[in-house]
């Protein structure tokens, strides 16, 4: 919050002193309404309702209390932005019904922009022989993820760090032999190269999820916790596991991808679905939306 509140004031006045036909907003906004002149039309693009103050994803219930006062303070602050959009695009079905439960407030879909084409392209060539998982945090299902390379010991897993890891689950994770840990990885193609399925135990509501649709456009299944919009970034693309904490559930979906059959006809699925949620598709999307409801040719 204090980061936002020094960089509104530069941002505002940028803002001001070009008078832009169009701005567009990805969270968090770091603008209030009246900076923006009236003829200004604004576009805010929704990936989270965590990062407007409007919900909280931490696991910890007592940080959850903790940051309830600045969470509603910054909440009653984004709102007002929100209502002065003229279009929001939430980037799932799950976030778009959230948005109109917590605000009243509209906001049309469009999933994130994937090039799957380059995806495809760094990801032809490998084994894969692992179980992959991306992001060692409890939120992310990190824990899971350890329960499930801990229980299987002739499994490869590949984990790989991600923003918020924690020293904790990689000190846990480096132990395990049959885990490889990454720090990062800057093509995603090279890491479903090596990938045989993709595993996302996520105990938060995940607004959409990036990697389910990464993974698809190389022919990776999915094997992710039936939260948030994950059901539409996997698709018909993998095998949903609901309760999340079932780990008996994620054990049987690995061991029943090792059906040949099964497993093709799920990558083959994946592929699709992907294909359906590309950079070109969500543009058009885009540039449609902003034609019909702003009357702007982009």
């Amino acid at each position: 919050m204090l980061v936002e509140a020094r960089f509104r004031p530069t941002l505002a006045g940028h803002v001001r002193e070009s008078a832009p036909d169009l701005v567009l907003l990805q969270q968090p906004g770091c603008l209030d309404p009246l900076d923006l002149p009236r003829e200004t039309k604004l576009i805010v693009f929704l990936r989270s309702l965590v990062c407007y103050g409007a919900a909280d994803a931490n696991p910890r219930r007592w940080r959850r209390i903790a940051g309830r006062v600045f969470r509603e303070a910054r909440w009653r602050r984004n709102r007002s932005l929100l209502a002065r959009a003229d279009l929001i695009v939430s980037n799932s079905r799950f976030l778009q019904r959230a948005l109109h439960a917590r605000a009243g407030l509209a906001s049309e879909v469009i999933t994130p922009f994937i090039d799957t084409a380059v995806l495809r392209a760094s990801s032809a060539a490998g084994e894969r022989d692992c179980l992959t998982f991306v992001g060692l945090d409890e939120w992310k299902g990190a824990s899971i993820a350890l329960r499930l390379a801990e229980a299987l010991p002739d499994r490869r897993f590949l984990f790989l760090a991600g923003a918020r890891a924690s020293a904790g689950v990689r000190a846990r994770a480096v132990r395990l032999k049959n885990v490889t840990c990454l720090e990062w990885a800057e093509e995603m193609g090279r890491v479903f190269a090596r990938t045989h399925i993709l595993l996302m135990p996520s105990i938060w509501e995940e607004p959409f999820g990036r990697l389910p649709v990464e993974a698809g456009a190389c022919g990776v299944p999915t094997l992710a916790s039936a939260r948030g919009g994950l059901r539409e970034a996997v698709g018909d693309g993998g095998i949903v596991i609901d309760p999340v904490d079932d780990l008996a559930q994620w054990i049987d979906g690995i061991n029943r991808m090792d059906d040949p059959e099964l497993y093709a006809s799920l990558s083959r699925a994946a592929r699709r679905h992907a294909g359906t949620l590309g950079m070109d598709v969500a543009l058009q999307r885009f540039g449609e939306l902003v034609r019909r409801e702003l009357g702007i040719e982009l």
